[in-house]
């Protein structure tokens, strides 16, 4: 089924993203996960948020790979401020409240710094690359961080909008993720369907590509990186996709391929399971594969994305 988003105008960069997710409380939340546990990272995303609640609510939370845990607790207060908190010993500790105003009906860039550490670590907070928050000393936790989860307000008429969500090593300050949607046929086209059935922005899975032959390869050209951005570097190409493999079908796996430079260049196996349940996959490129150097923008702007059956 479609998940819930958001198009309405101000709620996300449109240069960058064809809409957001919407997250309100109970309704429609939004688990992400890292892919790996971390103790040291930085979180990205854009957000919106349709104004403060009355009182103090629970807003966003960092949690163990499996979600079952809190590590860290972010509440939004009346004056729309931020509380933090880290879990451990099945307590949460108040690490400060933000500075000012995140949000008040805007929508900004927030970028989040964590060290996870019993005597040196750290926990910043950025508002459209200005700090809002910092905390240094004890950050520890209950586990190792591995995944971000957006639970919202309660009511329904506060909606908080998410897009353009990042994990990375390093700072993200100042970074920008574009969505790229495939805008026509390319190279390699032996699956069945083609690119206006996965073209569009809320997810739908009465249309789809398929094949059950081992081998097949299905390249689309790509809408490019807006002009607004020409000065960004990239640093990097991600491929995603939503599929399933039934369990009686032929074709074991799937590939994701990105061709540049007239050659396919594909991952390794994405371990889909031949359940017949979809899943949403993808696999990052840091470099060009056919260049071994960092991406240029005319580079990703000319390159085809797709899959491979395995």
């Amino acid at each position: 089924m479609a998940y819930a988003h958001e198009t309405t105008s101000g709620r996300f960069e449109s240069n960058l993203s064809r809409g957001a997710m919407i997250v309100t409380q109970a309704a429609s939340e939004i688990y992400l996960k890292f892919g790996t546990t971390l103790s040291d990272f930085w979180l990205h995303f854009r957000l919106y948020q349709e104004g403060a609640p009355a009182s103090a609510e629970n807003y966003f939370y960092i949690k163990n790979a499996a979600g079952t845990e809190d590590e860290y607790r972010i509440l939004i207060n009346a004056d729309s401020t931020w509380t933090i908190q880290r879990f451990k010993s099945s307590t949460y500790t108040t690490l400060g409240t933000t500075s000012s105003a995140v949000l008040l009906d805007a929508a900004a860039d927030i970028d989040i710094h964590v060290t996870r550490n019993l005597t040196t670590g750290v926990f910043q907070i950025f508002k459209n690359g200005v700090s809002v928050f910092n905390f240094s000393g004890d950050t520890d936790t209950t586990s190792a961080p591995g995944m971000v989860y957006f639970e919202g307000l309660v009511g329904s008429t506060k909606e908080m909008d998410i897009s353009q969500v990042i994990i990375a090593d390093e700072s993200t300050i100042g970074w920008k993720l574009a969505t790229l949607s495939p805008t026509g046929n390319g190279a390699n086209t032996a699956w069945t369907n083609d690119y206006l059935n996965v073209d569009e922005f809320v997810y739908d899975n009465t249309d789809f590509i398929e094949t059950n032959t081992v081998g097949n390869i299905e390249t689309y050209t790509n809408s490019g990186i807006n002009a607004s951005y020409s000065t960004y570097n990239v640093k990097a190409l991600a491929v995603a996709g939503r599929m399933s493999n039934d369990s009686g079908s032929s074709v074991a796996d799937v590939q994701f391929v990105v061709r540049t430079g007239g050659t396919n260049y594909t991952s390794p196996n994405a371990s889909l399971t031949k359940d017949g349940t979809e899943y949403s996959l993808q696999y990052l490129w840091n470099t060009n594969p056919n260049t071994s150097s960092s991406w240029t923008q005319a580079q990703v702007n000319g390159a085809e994305i797709g899959v491979k059956s395995v």
